[in-house]
């Protein structure tokens, strides 16, 4: 839906353009069109469509003012317009993009008194102002070469001329309808209410805290974290990234840091963090319920879309997956899809964690089949186990996918030197000691933390220096101190043995090997499992 700029609006520029402000007559508005009959566009050597576009700037710019991040923007922009009527003086098409993003321009500039800021629009302001940004380099570019090579930059001022427009025509859709979110938003809560979303799913819920859930140490998986940011703002890249490592390899740490940053550039639409610590957070229907109601709250557009539907299918909430998918996400995105920012993300975390496997499936299938469709990518992170890794074996071609325990573990344990640096920084510990520690921990950061949080509780009841040196002269005694990193193993060990089919020999194979031994057991080898 774009909202079309009414005649009244054009009156107000040429009325503001006009030194008498006075009317203009129909004669005065044709005379206008030529450049000599006014001193303006004599000295500028351009036309009346500059002119408007300048004032029009000027005045969205005084009238953000109530919104800092929209007005630097569009000082940014009011920077360029010079440069730009310069170096395209000769261009009727720059004139006529003129024309049309002074008409928007105004348009958004009538809203300003009532626009409901949501992300999505921030995300939009952001980009706008980052485009304007690079359009004044370039013209920077262009000048200093003295217009003589005008032409060969010409198709690039242009795509950034035409993006500034695009961004501003989403703006405006957005505006428009922060009016209709304000005046419904008792309808628009409850309706978005009955959705019966998972709210401690998000991925900063209190819930959280609750399970020790956090960021990344300072520059640690920077490589990955680089390479999934890279994804994201990749306009042809897959549709869905798969982030998969067996137990322990720091996928819900990267995936918490991956929201911290996205959400920082407003690019995060939705998440979902699965986990066995809540009932609700591992139900797979669930799941898209969740995504659509946090959707709803980052754009407006998408809100009244989605509002339309409820409307409609009160419990559609109660539906079967790729019903949920098609009414919740497909029909309102591609309603609204002219008015969302690009590269948005949604992130469903430790997928594995849902109890019902066939849930799990169906929502992979449905996910790698129809994501396309939507102007959304995916970020899925698990353990691969076999309904997870057969599902994705088959859409090889539609995502993108890093296997965290097939990093180089020079890396890996380079990062988790980092992170017990920080962590125990309040005792001090030698290069030798967090040396120790790191290779007792491996490649897996949830040793690490185990560890860790071992050694740190020991501040409050007992000497934690006295915890470190028992931890670095573990032996094969299973005392107290090896109670939680054992119990964590088991825990991952037996449910694998339990859910992979094998013959009675086997299962005592892998129990009394070496990684089985170490676990199980409690004994010295424990430093040597990877759960491969």
């Amino acid at each position: 839906m774009v909202v079309e700029p009414v005649d009244e609006d054009l009156a107000v520029i040429r009325r503001d353009t006009n030194p008498d402000n006075g009317p203009l007559s129909t004669d005065v508005l044709d005379s206008s069109l030529s450049p000599s009959n006014t001193p303006e566009t004599d000295r500028r050597a351009g036309s009346v469509a500059w002119t408007a576009l300048r004032t029009s700037l000027r005045l969205l710019h005084v009238s953000s003012s109530l919104f800092p991040i929209l007005s630097s923007a569009v000082g940014v922009l009011i920077s360029c317009v010079d440069g730009l009527e310069a170096a395209a003086k000769h261009q009727g098409d720059y004139e006529e993009l003129a024309t049309t993003l002074s008409a928007m321009v105004d348009s958004l500039r009538q809203c300003t008194n009532s626009i409901l800021m949501s992300d999505s629009m921030l995300n939009i302001i952001f980009s706008l102002e980052r485009q304007a940004m690079e359009m004044r380099e370039k013209l920077s570019q262009v000048e200093d070469r003295g217009f003589r090579d005008a032409s060969a930059s010409e198709e690039e001022l242009l795509r950034y001329y035409r993006r500034v427009q695009s961004l501003f025509q989403q703006l405006q859709i957005n505006a428009s309808l922060s009016t209709w979110g304000i005046m419904n938003t008792q309808l628009t809560n409850s309706r978005l209410e009955g959705l019966n979303p998972v709210k401690p799913a998000a991925y900063d819920s209190s819930l959280s805290t609750e399970v020790s859930r956090r960021g990344c140490t300072e520059g640690t998986r920077t490589e990955v974290l680089a390479g999934l940011n890279d994804w994201l703002d990749d306009p042809t890249s897959a549709s869905i990234y798969w982030m998969n490592g067996m137990a322990g390899t720091g996928k819900t740490t990267i995936a918490y840091t991956f929201c911290e940053q996205v959400e920082k550039r407003r690019q995060l639409a939705a998440s979902f963090f699965c986990t066995r610590n809540a009932v609700d957070c591992r139900n797979t229907s669930r799941i898209l319920p969740t995504i659509a109601y946090q959707l709803a709250r980052y754009s407006i557009p998408y809100q009244s879309a989605l509002c339309q539907v409820l409307g409609q299918n009160p419990d559609i909430g109660s539906k079967h997956v790729l019903k949920q998918f098609e009414l919740l996400l497909k029909d309102p995105l591609q309603q609204t899809k002219a008015s969302m920012p690009g590269s948005l993300v949604v992130v469903i975390d430790a997928l594995d964690e849902c109890k019902d496997r066939n849930g799990v499936e169906f929502i992979l299938e449905v996910l790698l089949r129809y994501t396309g469709h939507v102007p959304l990518k995916f970020l899925i992170t698990g353990r691969p186990e076999p309904e997870i890794y057969n599902k994705m074996r088959l859409h090889d071609q539609s995502r993108a996918a890093i296997h965290l325990h097939d990093i180089e573990k020079s890396l890996v344990r380079a990062d988790v030197e980092l992170y017990l640096n920080e962590e125990l920084a309040f005792m001090s510990p030698s290069q030798i000691e967090i040396e120790q520690l790191s290779l007792r921990s491996g490649s897996l950061f949830i040793y690490a933390a185990t560890l860790v949080r071992y050694i740190i509780y020991g501040k409050h009841i007992a000497n934690p220096r006295q915890r470190l040196k028992s931890v670095l002269s573990l032996t094969a005694e299973p005392t107290k101190k090896h109670a939680e990193i054992d119990a964590l193993y088991t825990a991952v060990l037996e449910s694998a043995l339990q859910e992979i089919q094998m013959e009675d020999h086997e299962t005592e194979d892998v129990k009394t090997g070496p990684s089985g031994s170490a676990v199980l057991a409690g004994t010295n080898q424990r430093q040597d499992y990877r759960c491969a």
